[in-house]
């Protein structure tokens, strides 16, 4: 059978032009004739993956190394080398197809085709995202561009699967006094506020009637996320993080004596994160908003707790979800706890069902 070789890449605009590449043109995508005589030539499943860390994994080919003609090509390849079937893309990004006839005679000008990479890019998550200082007219308590980081994966986390990150901040909110307004990010802007804490609030360091009173003075249009970066959360657990959907936080297992608490209407719809947390707790905590599972919110595959990640034919090993508790560390990797999934977990929950029903995602 007979076989033809394309040049495939992503761009950021529908243009062949070098300035708006996305990941630019490497080695060539071999497509393969269906059967003898065709003419019609497919090649191996190719992927667009969305962060860096999924994009430099090294991959199969599809192709033999013992193909008598296209032995070349065959085995493990890396993004250096022909039929490396990954790409990078963002949501708004288009794949770019190239080919030239070898054929004598053949027109001169290539065959260029272009496909966005969603045809249909008009959902979005809308987030109001602030920074505490330590003290009134003091240092923001998060590093900005650390922050820049997490507003980065979230949206990577979303982008996946066809919703943007929206960072805005109110007129209300800019109204406040010591409100300073930063735009971060390259290329994506995001919106930042940075805010001194309340009159009531001593510091960036919050138990629960603190978080109350955080919220209640940035308040958020209906169906508007919250995002508080702070230096430290003195809760119960000292988690990384924590949200609030409007339930009562629920009683401690290990302390009898703890007292069930209903947060303030206006903490509904609030994440929080302190400064020691790793690269996927905010995304992780906004996840329990959009994804608001029952109990303690998290993903749970009980029978693959002690599997390989990546063990042969299991898709969905627990350690690598988004909604998985606990971290897992503090490098961005691509086997982090970063995938959100359309299949269910052992409780029978859906969560990218519950993403696509979400009043958050407009």
């Amino acid at each position: 059978m007979g076989f033809v070789e394309v040049d495939w890449w992503t761009a950021k605009k529908p243009s062949v032009a070098s300035d708006v590449f996305e990941d630019p043109p490497q080695g060539v995508t071999t497509l393969i004739e269906t059967k003898a005589g065709s003419g019609l030539f497919i090649s191996k499943g190719l992927m667009l993956v969305n962060d860096r860390e999924d994009s430099q994994q090294i991959i199969h080919s599809g192709i033999p190394e013992n193909d008598p003609n296209l032995g070349k090509h065959g085995g493990l390849r890396d993004a250096s080398m022909s039929n490396y079937r990954t790409r990078h893309a963002g949501m708004f990004s288009f794949g770019v197809a190239q080919y030239r006839s070898r054929a004598a005679g053949a027109p001169a000008t290539p065959v260029t085709v272009f496909a966005p990479v969603f045809a249909d890019s008009s959902r979005r998550i809308e987030v109001q995202v602030y920074v505490l200082r330590n003290k009134p007219g003091g240092s923001p308590s998060v590093p900005l561009a650390g922050i820049g980081r997490d507003l980065r994966i979230v949206t990577e986390t979303h982008e996946r699967h066809g919703i943007w990150l929206v960072t805005k901040a109110s007129q209300a909110d800019l109204g406040v006094a010591g409100t300073r307004l930063h735009q971060i990010g390259s290329p994506i802007e995001y919106t930042i506020l940075e805010v001194d804490p309340p009159a009531k609030v001593n510091n960036a360091r919050l138990d629960y009637p603190n978080i109350d009173e955080v919220s209640a003075t940035f308040t958020a249009p209906v169906n508007t996320l919250r995002l508080f970066f702070v230096e430290d959360l003195l809760i119960r657990g000292q988690p990384l993080g924590a949200s609030f959907d409007g339930s009562p936080v629920l009683p401690d297992p290990n302390n009898p004596m703890a007292v069930v608490r209903q947060p303030a209407v206006t903490t509904a719809g609030c994440s929080f994160v302190r400064v020691d947390r790793d690269p996927y707790t905010a995304a992780h905590e906004l996840g329990h908003l959009l994804m608001p599972k029952p109990g303690e919110g998290h993903y749970q595959r009980d029978n693959l707790r002690q599997a390989a990640r990546g063990s042969t034919g299991e898709r969905r090993v627990e350690d690598c979800n988004l909604m998985v508790d606990g971290s897992r560390g503090q490098g961005e990797k691509y086997d982090q706890t970063k995938r959100i999934w359309d299949g269910p977990d052992d409780d029978g929950y859906l969560q990218l069902e519950a993403l696509h029903a979400s009043p958050y995602v407009r």
